[in-house]
């Protein structure tokens, strides 16, 4: 079998899951796993309460993604030509 025909099964295969089980199902696990990183990020040893270490999970959530979208900026800026207009 072709990787195209490989891609295409795995692309049906994942949308029927969705499709019995919910996205938000489908990502909980995903989720719950990126806010532990945030949360091991800020208090490793577990010594803050909760609701500091949520409070400061939640900025760390929020830096790494302005760090993200400002290495995609960076990305893209380089990406473009000498000479033609980036996209606004």
């Amino acid at each position: 079998m072709s990787a195209p025909a490989y891609a295409a099964l795995g692309r049906v295969g994942g949308l029927t899951t969705v499709a019995r089980h919910g996205p938000d199902a489908v990502a909980a696990r995903a989720r719950a796993g990126l806010w532990r990183k945030f949360e091991n990020a800020v208090d490793p040893d577990r010594v803050l309460a909760p609701d500091e270490r949520r409070r400061m999970a939640a900025l760390e959530q929020r830096r790494y993604y302005a760090q993200l979208a400002l290495r995609s900026a960076r990305a893209r800026r380089a990406a473009t030509p000498p000479g033609k207009a980036a996209r606004t």
